[in-house]
């Protein structure tokens, strides 16, 4: 289980301000000292239970390929 949180920032390009983005904040409830970041380009409507939903299959997805690796040598 996790704890997410998420907040608009400003990406910048070369100092330059450039398009406003989700930061995407994942903390572990079993080790609190884990943390995962993510951006995401999503509109700034979207709630947080899909922006965190979004990012989790991306990492049931990654863990899947390791896994797949794994067993193929």
């Amino acid at each position: 289980m996790s704890v997410w949180a998420a907040e608009r920032v400003v990406e910048t390009r070369e100092g330059e301000p450039g398009q406003s983005a989700w930061l995407l904040a994942r903390r572990s409830v079993s080790d609190p000292t884990e943390f995962a970041y993510y951006f995401s380009n999503a509109a700034e409507e979207t709630p947080l239970t899909r922006l965190a939903e979004a990012a989790s299959s991306r990492y049931r997805v990654e863990q899947g390929f390791e896994q797949a690796k794994g067993r193929r040598g």
